[in-house]
């Protein structure tokens, strides 16, 4: 297995989006959402294929995770959680309902058959 090692969140960016990870999403009323389309996406919709982990040297407590994602329309995007020790649960529990992307993909991603929202 190969593992990618970024030494911080903006050679990370610039890896991933070089690897093909060139949709950008952000969260919104409990769904993530492309930056550049309508689309919004459930957890079921969605796998993470990778994550990286960096402290802010400025903060205490505050992190940013960069999340390589694949949808359901085979699309490949991130998502940047910057974290924070006081942040509202809610991200984080969408987050953990998105299955890990395993060497083939889930059935109903390799089918098609969910469509986003």
């Amino acid at each position: 297995m190969k593992f990618n090692v970024y030494r911080n969140l903006e050679s990370a960016l610039r890896g991933l989006s070089q690897r093909g990870y060139r949709k950008r999403f952000y969260f919104g009323e409990g769904l993530l959402r492309s930056t550049t389309t309508p689309r919004t996406y459930l957890p079921t919709d969605l796998q993470i294929v990778e994550y990286h982990r960096f402290r802010q040297s400025d903060a205490m407590g505050s992190f940013h995770t960069v999340y390589a994602l694949i949808t359901n329309l085979r699309e490949s995007g991130l998502f940047v959680h910057a974290y924070q020790a006081n942040d509202p649960l809610n991200i984080i529990q969408f987050l953990d309902r998105v299955p890990i992307f395993q060497a083939s993909p889930s059935p109903l991603i390799q089918a098609g058959s969910m469509a986003a929202h």
